[in-house]
């Protein structure tokens, strides 16, 4: 090879090699979040771009896909196997969510008294601020003023509604109800 093609053809390995080990990493990150919402949305979306890549016949596009897929399987496995408890939690509470069952496990019993906890606090701001609310992006700063906790458990509302709600007041009824019409 010339070295203008070796070179080029080093410079897209590394390339390649540099993606991979970005995915590899937002992907651990995605599964350690332990977000069953965000395990469907990665689902979904890898699934959809299957679809779309398979019915356009990108042979070359099929190929790293199929790559990423059996990558993306190997690493999950070794996270379900390593935190099997916790994943099993995850994964066999679901239903309780959608029954509205008690909890199974302790994490999910203490995300469940969180997200009450933030509901709560995102009614107060809301019933304190219902006109123009509290601005955007400021739910943690007004809800900083009632509270007195570690800076760690400030978050917002866990909820767009309500915490859209909390940050614009009555444009956010307006904004939601243009939303659903439209």
């Amino acid at each position: 090879l010339p070295d203008d093609a070796a070179a080029e053809l080093k410079s897209a390995r590394f390339r390649l090699v540099g993606l991979l080990i970005a995915y590899l990493l937002v992907f651990a990150g995605l599964i350690v979040t332990f977000s069953r919402s965000a395990w469907l949305g990665f689902v979904t979306g890898f699934v959809v771009l299957a679809a779309t890549w398979i019915r356009r016949r990108l042979t070359r596009a099929k190929n790293v896909l199929a790559k990423f897929a059996a990558i993306s399987a190997l690493v999950a496995v070794v996270f379900v196997i390593l935190w099997q408890p916790l994943f099993n939690g995850r994964v066999l509470s679901a239903g309780n969510i959608i029954s509205a069952a008690p909890a199974t496990s302790r994490l999910d019993q203490k995300s469940l008294d969180e997200r009450k906890f933030y509901w709560d606090e995102g009614v107060k701001i809301f019933q304190k601020n219902w006109l123009t609310g509290v601005g955007l992006g400021n739910f943690t700063v007004a809800f900083k003023v009632d509270q007195k906790l570690p800076a760690y458990l400030y978050q917002p509302a866990h909820n767009i509604y309500l915490l859209s709600l909390s940050e614009l007041g009555l444009l956010a009824i307006v904004f939601w109800a243009c939303l659903w019409v439209y």
